[in-house]
């Protein structure tokens, strides 16, 4: 089956696929852990305990 340029246009879609739910979680993770990490060092810095 062919469509002609006018049933192209009408095409509407793109579903949510499982490779981008992977890649916007990872995201989300990441910028989680990196909040957890830049807390840390702010806490370590102000309150001047540092683990040796």
């Amino acid at each position: 089956m062919k469509l002609n340029n006018h049933e192209l246009m009408q095409i509407t879609g793109g579903a949510i696929t499982a490779t981008f739910i992977n890649a916007l979680s990872r995201a989300v993770n990441t910028i989680v852990k990196l909040g957890q990490i830049i807390g840390s060092a702010l806490r370590r810095t102000i309150s001047g305990s540092y683990c040796v």
